[in-house]
């Protein structure tokens, strides 16, 4: 008898401390709601609007859908050729997105064109997980056919395996784009039998901005991380985003070694230049 009571009164006490965790992190979740200021709220709609306006995606659907109408013989033909009009879509389409964030804007031209040249390849890189997967590149003919004779099988293992373990949450990785977009240095580069980040002469030299600017862009998903998850499984969601950005540099960084993607990035990096200058023009054109 003694021992039945025991127990019910152990029961009675697990429901207790149960309900009181329970109740403690709805406060907390409450709590955690306000971390993000209006100006921060504006800002974080302000970026998965203009990304999602900026995206390549329409582009790269109606480009596939224009493809899957030609002859079997001929898009076998073309894999190749498509693509790499898929992928020069992909990394053009982060010049628009960048154009409308306000510390690039207020850049000068020559940091801007830093900016590009030294984080352009790696964030397309990831934002390809995105754009991949929106359009349905992965299922293409293009894809399966062309990426393989393009790039080699393991990268392109790798690269789906990345896309994979990457965080679903397409939002997340729209807000971390800003985050390493101003980074001082994303580039990896092979240092004889070492990957390593790029070396000390490729860091942006107003470093001190650069890092304050990220900070407003971490700060900003950090806290949306807390309020839609908590602060373990942000961290660990954070922890993750950043894995699956290196590991994707990483698959940047084996690309680069193939002579036609070189030769591609260094054509779009010129041409995202050229774009800013004439963009930069025509405003103050307008300006006048």
């Amino acid at each position: 008898m003694q021992r039945e009571l025991l127990r019910a009164s152990h029961q009675r006490q697990t429901k207790t401390l149960t309900n009181n965790l329970a109740h403690q992190h709805k406060v907390l979740a409450n709590q955690q709601a306000s971390l993000l200021t209006d100006e921060q709220w504006c800002r974080l709609s302000n970026i998965i609007n203009v990304y999602d306006s900026k995206s390549p995606v329409s582009h790269i659907q109606t480009f596939l859908s224009s493809q899957a109408k030609q002859p079997m013989k001929l898009r076998l033909k073309m894999a190749k050729t498509n693509i790499l009009e898929i992928i020069t879509s992909l990394y053009q389409g982060i010049t628009p997105f960048l154009k409308v964030l306000p510390e690039f804007r207020s850049m000068e031209k020559h940091d801007q064109c830093q900016l590009i040249e030294r984080n352009l390849s790696s964030v397309g890189g990831f934002n390809g997980i995105i754009v991949f997967r929106e359009s349905g590149v992965t299922f293409s003919e293009a894809f399966q056919n062309g990426f393989p004779l393009l790039y080699g099988s393991n990268i392109v293992e790798d690269s789906i395996t990345i896309a994979r373990r990457t965080d679903s949450d397409f939002t997340l990785i729209k807000l971390l784009i800003p985050v390493i977009l101003f980074s001082t240095a994303n580039s990896l580069t092979d240092a004889n039998e070492q990957y390593r980040l790029a070396s000390s002469n490729s860091i942006f030299f107003h470093s001190r901005i650069l890092f304050d600017i990220q900070n407003i862009y971490a700060d900003i998903l950090f806290k949306y991380l807390i309020y839609r998850f908590g602060y373990f499984e942000a961290s660990m969601r954070f922890a993750g985003l950043i894995k699956s950005f290196l590991d994707q540099s990483m698959c940047v960084m084996r690309a680069d070694s193939v002579q036609v993607h070189e030769q591609l990035m260094k054509t779009v990096v010129s041409k995202t230049e050229t774009a800013l200058v004439i963009h930069d023009e025509l405003e103050n054109a307008n300006v006048s």
